[in-house]
């Protein structure tokens, strides 16, 4: 079971905005959830169906009996014109789609694909169903303007914090750091809209560290903390 994955699963579903603060999943609900899961794919499953239970209705839907690998993702823009009304994503090749988080704004669905050996994010605008694949879970800032996320693991990571900033409706990397020396692992937060704490574990220690970094080159006309320890 990939390790990123499982560590997404324990964690909780912190919510953003009032749709979240209803319907987010609790860390001691999500452990429950999983106590009797298979593996990965079962506990991601689960969860999605907690997740389903509580979304605005018509937003996802999974389907039943033989059709339990068919996902369908309603689109806004397919209310207005012709366009099509919804995404259908379907389970085949050894890769599997599942519902693992909703924004109402900026109106995306963040999907968990998860592959043998290729897990991963995918970030879904239901304006009008494009895509960005995404290396780990996004963490917002304020007004959910823009995000962070900080992929490091031992083997298969791209070791890099980015941002990214959302242009209509479609996150845009627009910041990309790699730290000098080897992480095994960290995690983003924001401690204000312009500064991110990144809390991060060298390889081979087993100590946290913490910083705190501006993603914005120009904020107050210094070099950021990021850029002046990596």
């Amino acid at each position: 079971m990939n390790k990123k994955i499982i560590k997404s699963i324990i964690v909780a579903m912190i919510g953003f905005g009032a749709w979240h603060a209803q319907a987010a999943i609790t860390t001691e609900g999500m452990m429950a959830i999983c106590a009797q899961a298979d593996d990965t794919h079962d506990c991601a499953r689960r969860i999605e169906t907690e997740q389903l239970k509580n979304m605005p209705a018509g937003l996802a839907r999974r389907g039943e009996g033989g059709e339990r690998g068919t996902l369908t993702l309603s689109l806004s823009q397919g209310l207005f014109n012709d366009s099509a009304q919804e995404v259908r994503l379907i389970d085949k090749d050894g890769k599997a789609y599942t519902v693992w988080d909703y924004w109402p704004t900026p109106d995306a669905f963040l999907l968990l694909v998860l592959e043998e050996e290729d897990n991963h994010y995918l970030w879904l605008s239901r304006f009008d169903g494009k895509t960005v694949r995404l290396p780990a879970e996004p963490v917002f800032a304020l007004g959910n303007k823009r995000f962070a996320t900080a992929d490091f693991c031992e083997k298969g990571c791209r070791n890099e914090v980015a941002v990214w900033q959302i242009r209509q409706g479609i996150p845009v990397k627009t910041r990309v750091w790699q730290p000098k020396e080897a992480w095994e692992d960290a995690e983003a937060s924001w401690v204000s809209p312009e500064q991110l704490r990144l809390a991060y574990r060298v390889s081979g220690s087993e100590e946290y560290r913490e910083m705190i970094v501006a993603p914005d080159k120009s904020y107050k006309n210094k070099r950021t903390l990021l850029e002046k320890l990596f």
